[in-house]
């Protein structure tokens, strides 16, 4: 499991950002600079997200010093204030990301599950669809999270197939399962996901409807919406031209 060393001043956006994570990265926090040096050196991260405005020692400083002891975690830099300057000198020091604050936590999960698993196996879709699920509110590595990854990979391949005779059967025959069983684990798992995951952050992929809130998904919908998201804009711009 990959490491992440979190350092910022804000303790409720560290601690909701480590809720996020912790299932996927051994996650370290802190939130002051002098502390963070001495986590670089005694967990030394694979992962460094860090906000730039760290009292004590500032994040770029913060960032030299690893790079001069020869630790070189990839980086998720945060800032309220971006200028040519800052801008200048994460590239030298090849920051991975650079994320405009305040923001919602899930955003920055999201960023740094993308950098995490650069080098990890999968397809590009593949791990932007689990980024996807996760800020959505989806648990990782949950039964009914993965069975809807398989749905919408397989859909994604052949989006005019038949729920109920293709696609549901296709999907339980790769879990042990029947059908039904792989509908009722999508509808959960999408169920679960729309109660308790952040309604801004559904709103930014979901319609809401007159009362300015997004209606629970069926799985329909909610296939048809992943693969909009995931499919790359040449593509949709050679299915209009074709269809």
């Amino acid at each position: 499991m990959k490491k992440l060393l979190i350092a910022t001043d804000s303790r409720l956006f560290a601690q909701s950002l480590q809720q996020s994570l912790s299932a996927q990265l051994d996650v370290m926090v802190c939130h002051d600079g002098q502390t963070a040096a001495e986590l670089l050196y005694d967990f030394r991260p694979d992962l460094l997200a860090v906000d730039l405005m760290l009292s004590g020692i500032d994040g770029i400083g913060l960032i030299q010093m690893a790079h001069s002891a020869g630790i070189r975690p990839q980086v998720i830099a945060c800032s309220a204030y971006i200028t040519e300057y800052i801008t200048a000198a994460l590239e030298r020091l090849n920051t991975a990301c650079l994320i405009r604050t305040p923001c919602d936590h899930r955003y920055v999960a999201a960023r740094i599950l993308d950098v995490a698993s650069w080098q990890s196996a999968g397809s590009g879709i593949e791990r932007e669809l689990r980024n996807i699920l996760t800020v959505l509110g989806f648990r990782p590595n949950h039964a009914g999270t993965l069975i809807t990854e398989a749905c919408v990979l397989r859909y994604m391949d052949a989006p005019n197939q038949k729920l109920s005779s293709q696609l549901y059967p296709a999907v339980g025959e790769a879990f042990g399962g029947t059908p039904v069983q792989v509908e009722r684990a999508m509808g959960r798992a999408v169920e679960g996901a729309w109660k308790h995951g952040d309604e801004q952050t559904w709103r930014m992929y979901f319609p809401t409807g007159k009362n300015g809130k997004v209606t629970k998904p069926t799985n329909t919908e909610f296939l048809a919406v992943m693969a909009q998201c995931l499919t790359p804009p040449e593509e949709l711009k050679s299915n209009r031209l074709t269809g």
